[in-house]
């Protein structure tokens, strides 16, 4: 075993350590210059609260690609709005915004109303067609935002860190995604926001993600932009007694840790 080899092992080691809390924690980091994987939980199915936005928005940006819309366009905001997380809810006056405006809020501050929006423009089905295209069958939108009568029934959006991994990597990659739909995602998941990676890295570095949060779960995906060594990172945490849980910051925190460490050194970790 080579050093960067040894040293990527106890990065993992590490990580689960730092996972450990009453609740469950997965996550799946992939080293995007080595293409080196670790998984914890992998493939355990996690509740994504708000971290499924990002299938919505690289169906959207596909939509575009085709053609079927542009991201100037004028859609109307309905009077009717969800609730939860956003802020167009308490704008009485806002009648209309363009499709890039609505993908924006859906991602930078969460809107649940501008997500709605955005899932009636592409549809639930393909969405989940999209993913299923993608070989992500088990990452699924199976309801809009707020939606209680959905949520009694047990329609969860749900998916596993691993398969939310690869869909960073493919948007990274511009594989089996087009490279204008993958440039536009990337571009919209850059936008500041709240979350695990906000929490836990250096403000200075860049990175392209969407948390999500409910009452006793927590998720954040994206990719994190080192100099050598960027790396797309997944945490998902249920079962948890806090919302703003700390084990889910310590994760990537840790992740990041060894991560610049591999990126600042050469072979056999000179530096």
């Amino acid at each position: 075993m080579e050093s960067s080899e040894a040293l990527w092992q106890l990065m993992g080691e590490e990580m689960i350590r730092a996972a450990r809390t009453t609740g469950v924690i997965g996550f799946s980091i992939l080293d995007l210059g080595e293409g080196k994987e670790y998984s914890h939980l992998g493939d355990t199915v996690f509740p994504t609260a708000s971290t499924i936005k990002i299938p919505i928005l690289v169906a959207l940006a596909h939509q575009v690609f085709r053609g079927e819309r542009a991201w100037d366009q004028r859609v109307p905001v309905p009077r009717a709005r969800a609730g939860g997380s956003g802020m167009l809810q308490w704008l009485q006056h806002v009648e209309e915004l363009s499709v890039w405006d609505l993908a924006s809020l859906m991602i930078a501050i969460s809107d649940n109303v501008a997500t709605n929006i955005c899932i009636d423009m592409v549809t639930m089905e393909a969405v989940n067609r999209l993913l299923d295209d993608l070989g992500l069958s088990r990452v699924r939108l199976r309801r809009k935002m707020m939606d209680p009568e959905a949520v009694a029934r047990g329609d969860e959006n749900v998916a596993t860190p691993t398969q939310l991994t690869r869909l960073m990597s493919k948007l990274h990659y511009q594989v089996e995604i087009p490279e204008p739909v993958c440039h536009d995602v990337l571009a919209i998941l850059r936008l500041p926001k709240q979350g695990p990676f906000t929490e836990a890295l250096p403000v200075e570095v860049p990175r392209a993600n969407k948390p999500g949060g409910l009452p006793g779960a927590s998720i954040d995906s994206g990719i994190v932009y080192l100099p050598r060594r960027p790396y797309a990172l997944t945490v998902m945490g249920t079962f948890l007694e806090e919302d703003r849980c700390p084990a889910m910051r310590g994760v990537v925190r840790t992740a990041h840790r060894y991560m610049k460490l591999l990126d600042e050194s050469r072979g056999y970790g000179r530096r």
